[in-house]
């Protein structure tokens, strides 16, 4: 059996392409079954390679987790908030998200920020693993949709 691993560190902008396509597929894979395929679409299509760019320029950090030279995940955040947690379908459960989770909490710490995120009902128990708690209901508008969500926090 052969055991690979995998690294994280910042997104660089030859990355912005395969961001963008991991968050197409991991939308597509873990939504397709909770929104209709009209809400999917839209949200799977919401960003663009140059948009992920133009984020970073403005403030947000990507972290990206790479297999074997590739993007198999990333993470962005930005002002103590993960903005989203994309892994590929084909590496999901492999703890790449959990490993993204604690190199942003490692940047939070760095700048004494509490860490926080919203997230949509599928992702409140892999949240709660790793040390978040429930702070509220909200909503998140993505591509002209409003999806009802879960707002939680890490101190």
């Amino acid at each position: 059996m052969t055991l690979h691993t995998f690294t994280v560190r910042p997104m660089q902008q030859a990355d912005a392409e395969a961001l963008c396509t991991l968050h197409r597929r991991a939308i597509r894979h873990n939504y397709g079954q909770l929104y209709s395929k009209n809400i999917v679409e839209d949200w799977a299509n919401s960003r663009t390679p140059d948009g992920y760019w133009r984020n970073h320029l403005k403030g947000e950090s990507f972290l990206v987790a790479l297999l074997d030279d590739q993007p198999v995940g990333f993470i962005g955040w930005q002002d103590g908030e993960l903005c989203g947690l994309y892994i590929n379908p084909d590496h999901q459960r492999r703890n790449i998200g959990s490993a993204l989770v604690a190199a942003a909490d490692v940047m939070a710490n760095a700048n004494n920020q509490p860490i926080r995120t919203v997230v949509t009902g599928s992702a409140v128990t892999f949240y709660e693993k790793h040390g978040f708690h429930l702070t509220g209901e909200t909503t998140f508008n993505v591509a002209g949709h409003t999806l009802p969500c879960i707002s939680m926090a890490r101190s």
